[in-house]
């Protein structure tokens, strides 16, 4: 062999040695190749590797394996998940891992990854997870309480189990065509009792009196009054807006008069004393509140009659007034709860 050729084998053999040590070298220095995926509100792929370099040495006369491994963790519903995908010396290996944080994430994968490290070194005690966080308390029970009026709370017929009943009075003014002659203008006091999505109402109408002139020289006059019960559904667009829907039985008394100028005129209409009407009531209110307690109310209301009073004068052939089948009317004013 000449000298040439056993230099080149020198330099061969030099710088297979060579890569030889600088591959063992880089196998000492990084024994772990890892890709960490994790949110941002989690650890670091270095926090794992420092923890994996401190929880693995090497035995003295082992020759440290290559490591390769690729974590994925995901956060659902408070809990924390860890996917390890590991490569050693071709073999591959997955964990599936859960806990309660991200640290206990973090650690546990510093663990599985010192004992994927396997043969060459021997994993020191792991620090201890943090302890499972206790479960949250129970909520509390929920406590519905009604301040008083005035105290920036909405008192009245809340929807809610076990609210108590609340009580309110209402006067207004009203316009009704029927049961008298004509545009009536009367006046109605309510009663309103409530809770949650139900109610009830009394009320007391008056219709102070319709004056007519059935012929040039008679003249009548009507004027009744009579009270309503009534079963309600109630609901609450708003805090300060409530709508009642009702339904019920309207009973009152109509009388009429009349007067002449005519000689031998018999002041009398038929019947004579008071006449019943008895209705059925439907009505829409809508009230709003203006300030603490108080509030205005509007209405429209529309009675069926179930009885028709017929009224005539003595002399006429025709009657001169019969109450419609039905009477609409509408309502303003203002109501208190109390």
């Amino acid at each position: 062999m000449g000298r040439a050729a056993a230099g080149r084998l020198w330099c061969a053999g030099c710088a297979s040695g060579l890569a030889v040590l600088v591959g063992a070298s880089a196998a000492i220095a990084d024994p772990l190749d890892l890709v960490w995926d994790a949110p941002d509100t989690c650890a670091k792929g270095d926090d794992v590797r420092r923890d994996f370099d401190r929880s693995t040495r090497v035995l003295p006369g082992r020759n440290p394996p290559h490591l390769s491994a690729v974590a994925r963790v995901e956060v659902q519903d408070g809990r924390w998940f860890l996917h390890l995908h590991t490569t050693r010396g071709g073999v591959e290996g997955d964990r599936e891992i859960e806990a309660d944080s991200c640290t206990s994430i973090s650690r546990a994968a510093a663990l599985v990854l010192a004992l994927a490290y396997g043969e060459g070194s021997e994993p020191e005690a792991a620090p201890p997870s943090e302890p499972p966080q206790p479960p949250p308390p129970p909520p509390p029970p929920v406590v519905t309480v009604m301040k008083q009026p005035g105290e920036g709370e909405d008192a009245s017929l809340a929807k809610r189990p076990g609210t108590p009943l609340t009580i309110s009075v209402a006067l207004d003014g009203r316009v009704a065509w029927g049961p008298l002659p004509g545009a009536t203008a009367g006046a109605a006091a309510t009663l309103d009792v409530g809770r949650g999505w139900w109610g009830a109402s009394a009320r007391v109408i008056s219709w102070p009196g319709a004056s007519g002139q059935p012929t040039s020289d008679v003249r009548t006059h009507f004027g009744g009054g009579g009270g309503a019960l009534s079963m309600c559904l109630l609901g609450r667009p708003s805090r300060d807006l409530l709508i009642s829907g009702c339904a019920g039985l309207q009973v009152a008394a109509l009388r009429g008069t009349s007067s002449s100028s005519a000689p031998g005129f018999v002041s009398d209409v038929a019947p004579q004393r008071l006449a019943p009407w008895y209705a059925v009531p439907a009505s829409v209110r809508a009230r709003v509140r203006l300030f603490g307690t108080l509030h205005a109310e509007a209405g429209v209301e529309l009675a069926a009659s179930l009885t028709r009073p017929t009224f005539v004068v003595s002399g006429l052939s025709a009657p001169v007034y019969v109450v419609p089948e039905l009477s609409p009317s509408g309502s303003l004013g203002l109501a208190l709860d109390i």
